[in-house]
């Protein structure tokens, strides 16, 4: 049975944040590392059961849903994890491997609610700034980034309500013309 992807929070570990409601693993330079469905699910259950050991067979169970598979998909399936991670199985550093047992994730992980932007300022440069709305201790914003207003969807109009007032437009003008037409063309007497 997969696992359901709104736990509500965002994981933050070394270079990598994983947010399990959008979906995506990135890394902090931006970059999205692509991860089939079940490895992601994968990955997501060995961090939210960080704590333990989880067996080979709760996995395959989990995944895989009792089906009868080999051992084998799910070693690829940890393998596909690990080169999104970047990581070397001899030298782990987030993917524990007990052989014939399990795996454990041992990275260090931080935890953070997964909360929309409080807001969204437009400054007259131009720029968008989103704020969110966690703060530290002395009250300024966990994190806070000022994008080029230019590359964001808020400041442009629906693509639909663009296509919807192009289309009354010519509308428009089709009355306009045809109206035009009935009332200028001459008219012919009657015999």
């Amino acid at each position: 049975m997969p696992l359901t992807l709104d736990s509500g929070k965002i994981y933050l570990f070394e270079e990598f944040r994983l947010e399990p409601e959008k979906r995506v693993l990135i890394r902090n330079d931006g970059e999205q590392i692509r991860l089939a469905n079940r490895p992601f699910q994968i990955l997501l259950y060995l961090i939210e059961n960080r704590d333990r050991l989880v067996k080979r067979d709760e996995l395959l169970e989990k995944f895989w849903d009792g089906r009868d598979v080999y051992d084998t998909a799910l070693t690829k399936a940890v393998g596909a994890i690990r080169r999104g991670l970047e990581e070397n199985p001899e030298n782990p550093r987030f993917i524990e491997t007990r052989w014939t047992e399990g795996y454990r994730f041992i990275g260090k992980i931080e935890e953070q609610p997964a909360s929309p932007p409080s807001f969204v300022e437009i400054e007259k440069t131009r720029e968008v700034r989103l704020v969110i709305e966690d703060s530290n201790e002395n009250g300024e914003p966990l994190r806070e980034k000022t994008i080029p207003a230019r590359t964001t969807k808020q400041l442009n109009p629906n693509p639909r309500f663009r296509l919807k007032t192009a289309a009354a437009a010519v509308g428009l003008i089709l009355v306009i013309i045809l109206s035009a037409f009935v009332f200028l063309r001459p008219q012919q007497k009657a015999p």
